[in-house]
């Protein structure tokens, strides 16, 4: 039931954030933007059925693949939307606020699993908490502490507070992306306070010798309290990810031209996918290419093919550019892991909280976060580049 509650409420802000940005002045700025990603979306649409529609596709699975465009399309209207209207120191404060008592919240069942398993178990059990199962916490974990991060107008303690509860819910969860994503969230949030404190040269020596040395050991730490075994006998092993790389090698290797520069259908190799073959009482393996890896970007080749995904990458790259600033560089890594680790496109907190984070401290570096509405002329894509050579938005008439 909140699988669809969660659909329902995505779909009616997938309608409505391109009806708020087309009105007025925001409206007139954003026209070529508008036109652009209307066309790549549409082409990607395209691409995406082209097996099912000249092919011999499992119909079925287009829904699971309209389903995570779905997500992509409200996480594009999140990014825009906190970067062209206002965002307040009072707006940061009180979304961290809402996510510090959810966290609070969240420890109540954390504490009643912990003392149902006994202390002796701990270390070999991951605690969901409150939310469905572990992973789905570990990922909560990671996109509040990317909130935490970028709300950087609502002060540090609020900032740290959260990321710690974060760190807590994500090494409870077992989840090793969620760690090692807090723990690198946190380094540089230290570094980022420190920063008026310390020379530029200074800061790197204390981040490379000093911070990044203690996050590695803190990570090996907790990735080994949680008790998830060796990481490399794990995906070695049948099931692991370097294990199913070569199944999807010889996948691969059998498929026909088409398959590789059209890929299977938009839908093949998701989470979403392998629910409806279990609904349907189907195995899933049936279908061709539907392999379920933890890896986006293959996950992407699956359903695209080489010139599909080709297509699909160059527009969200072109879609994120105006987003890339020097201090976004911690988010894209994490970003950039979660790509080779997780099927990221099916993760909602996590797709969100990086759009948010990724405009909010864009919007931050560019000195535009308390001027207010106006902004979306600074991401205008019609005639010219993002970026100057100071690295600050310009705007170009549509």
């Amino acid at each position: 039931m909140l699988r669809y509650v969660k659909d329902a409420a995505l779909l009616t802000f997938g309608i409505y954030w391109p009806v708020r940005l087309s009105i007025g002045r925001e409206g007139r700025n954003l026209r070529s933007f508008f036109q652009l990603y209307t066309l790549w979306l549409m082409l990607v649409l395209f691409l995406g059925t082209i097996s099912y529609v000249f092919g011999d596709g499992f119909l079925p699975f287009l829904t699971a693949g309209l389903r995570w465009l779905l997500l992509l399309h409200a996480s594009v209207g999140v990014g825009l939307m906190v970067f062209v209207l206002r965002s307040s120191a009072a707006s940061q404060r009180l979304a961290l606020l809402l996510l510090i008592s959810v966290c609070l919240l969240d420890l109540i069942p954390l504490a009643s699993q912990l003392l149902g398993a006994g202390l002796a178990n701990v270390t070999v059990l991951r605690l969901p908490g409150m939310f469905s199962n572990a992973g789905t916490a570990g990922y909560f974990a990671i996109a509040t502490s990317v909130v935490a991060y970028s709300a950087k107008k609502s002060g540090i303690a609020p900032r740290t507070m959260l990321m710690m509860l974060s760190l807590a819910i994500g090494a409870a969860s077992g989840t090793r992306f969620a760690i090692i994503a807090n723990l690198a969230l946190m380094a540089a949030l230290y570094l980022g306070a420190e920063k008026s404190l310390l020379r530029p040269t200074f800061r790197t020596y204390l981040g490379l010798g000093v911070v990044a040395p203690l996050l590695i050991v803190a990570a090996i730490a907790l990735i080994g309290f949680t008790g998830r075994g060796d990481i490399l006998e794990q995906q070695l092993s049948e099931g692991g990810r370097i294990s199913n790389l070569q199944v999807v090698i010889d996948e691969i290797g059998r498929g026909d031209s088409v398959d590789i520069l059209f890929g299977r259908g938009i839908g093949v190799g998701t989470n979403t996918a392998q629910g409806l073959a279990d609904a349907l009482h189907i195995n899933a393996t049936s279908v061709k290419w539907n392999i379920l890896i933890d890896n986006t970007i293959l996950t992407t080749f699956f359903q695209f093919g080489l010139f599909g995904s080709f297509v699909f990458w160059m527009g969200l790259f072109f879609l994120l550019r105006p987003l890339i600033c020097r201090q976004a560089t911690i988010i894209l890594l994490v970003l950039a892991l979660g790509l080779v680790t997780q099927n990221m496109f099916e993760q909602y907190f996590l797709m969100l909280a990086f759009a948010a984070g990724l405009a909010a401290v864009r919007q931050d570096a560019a000195g535009i976060a308390g001027e207010g509405r106006g902004h979306a002329s600074r991401i205008s894509t019609g005639g010219g580049r993002f970026f100057d050579r100071r690295s600050t938005l310009r705007s170009y008439p549509g």
